[in-house]
């Protein structure tokens, strides 16, 4: 049998489609737009921080105790360690689930209270809205985080950070597996709140205005 040969143009394109093929997925309309990417990374930040903000920072307002359940002296030190669990819905309709342990020091004497923990979040469903378009996210990921306050008020930078796993559906057709890593820093001295990392493959450095 005689041998066409087959151009290099050619080849090259029927290679390009047959490794789409094997990967499950349809070329760059089922990626995230960078606006896109930061929208869904500052939403997953802001419900994480509102997930555990009225946890964390109640902690030391009420009675503590040691682990063993002996009072320490009214300016000592005292570290007690917590778990927590919760749920809290998306604005659109689904849930994050947020179970973990933490560690908090309160310092009467020094007026400081630091909170640090750690733990596993579940998005569940989870709906965002942006203009006419709804974006539905399920994950499973890891968190942890520090927060420090001296005289009742926020002192040093106040930290998240998650990473895990997800899938992203969009109601014009798009679908996609992929990760994300998310870094939070809350500068009190300056006033502001910067979002860095990735989301989807895609590059994410936001600063935002904080006011406490």
């Amino acid at each position: 049998m005689r041998k066409f040969p087959v151009p290099g143009f050619a080849l090259a394109a029927m290679l390009a489609f047959i490794t789409a093929c094997d990967s499950g997925t349809t070329g760059p309309d089922e990626a995230l737009t960078p606006e896109e990417a930061e929208f869904l990374a500052v939403e997953a930040d802001e419900m994480l921080n509102s997930l555990l903000g009225d946890q964390l920072t109640a902690l030391g307002d009420q009675p503590v105790s040691t682990s063993n359940g002996l009072l320490m002296a009214a300016f000592e030190p005292v570290v007690t360690t917590f778990e927590f669990e919760r749920t809290r819905p998306c604005r659109n309709g689904g849930s994050v689930v947020a179970v973990g342990t933490g560690t908090h020091t309160h310092d009467r004497e020094t007026q400081t209270k630091i909170t640090d923990f750690e733990g596993h979040k579940s998005i569940i469903d989870c709906v965002r809205t942006r203009g006419d378009l709804l974006y539905t996210v399920n994950g499973e990921g890891s968190f942890q985080g520090h927060r420090m306050k001296v005289a009742g008020e926020w002192s040093g930078l106040q930290t998240n950070d998650q990473e895990g796993t997800l899938t992203f559906t969009v109601n014009d057709g798009r679908t996609k597996e992929c990760t994300y890593e998310i870094h939070r820093v809350a500068d009190p001295e300056a006033g502001t709140i910067t979002v860095t990392g990735h989301f989807c493959d895609k590059v994410i450095d936001k600063t935002m205005e904080w006011d406490g």
